[in-house]
């Protein structure tokens, strides 16, 4: 197995935003969680000035996967709405029907390039949203080896987690080998990210049905029996 990481997390380059947005939680009735980043991003924030995870006791808050609540568990919060599906149109579906959209102010925390169509279905709702950006995602170096494997054809499984892991290794297949390899299986965690694969001329050949890693392992081995 190879490890090849093709997002790298860095702070925002302007993290006054996120420091006055942690600074005023008191004003807020929902705080969305789009990824685990997001959450470390967060609590970073909030332990340097000076606070804890008492300061979210009157708001509620909402993740993206089980992956975002475990890391929030393990800050001592829980969330109060976690969504079947994995996505952020699930997220706004589940506050729609938990009639928790009009009239509330939601703080959004996410990574630079997430897109805009949940805050603006919020919006459109009636909500107040401050969506902010609290990490960025930029391209790694990759390690030479493994473009080596790549070319020499080494290589039979692709696995991408999300869709900025697939949007960035097909730009780095792009700068390495002129194009995405053909020949490999590629594997997508959800719906989603597998039209970001198509987006970027490859074809899934297993989705997980579960947008987890575990299930993406499930669905490796049930695809291979």
């Amino acid at each position: 197995m190879l490890i090849f990481p093709t997002i790298r997390i860095e702070p925002p380059l302007d993290d006054q935003p996120l420091e006055r947005a942690v600074a005023s939680l008191a004003s807020f009735d929902w705080i969305i969680f789009t990824s685990a980043n997001g959450v470390d991003s967060f609590f970073s924030m909030l332990d340097g000035l000076g606070r804890d995870s008492r300061s979210l006791a009157n708001c509620k808050v909402c993740s993206i996967g089980p992956g975002t609540a475990a890391r929030l568990r393990s800050r001592g919060i829980r969330p109060d709405l976690v969504p079947e599906r994995f996505t952020s149109q699930a997220v706004f579906d589940a506050l729609s029907e938990a009639n928790e959209v009009k009239g509330n102010r939601f703080l959004l925390l996410r990574a630079d390039i997430a897109g805009k169509a949940l805050p603006q279905q919020l919006r459109d709702a009636g909500a107040e949203v401050t969506d902010i950006e609290a990490y960025r995602t930029l391209r790694p170096t990759p390690a030479p080896e493994t473009i080596e494997a790549l070319r020499a054809g080494e290589v039979d499984i692709v696995t991408f987690t999300s869709s900025s892991t697939a949007r960035n290794f097909a730009a780095i297949m792009r700068d390495e080998l002129g194009e995405p390899p053909g020949g490999v299986a590629y594997v997508s965690i959800g719906p989603v990210t597998s039209q970001t694969v198509r987006d970027e001329s490859m074809q899934p050949a297993i989705e997980a049905r579960e947008s987890t890693i575990d299930g993406i392992v499930a669905a490796i081995l049930k695809d291979r029996k």
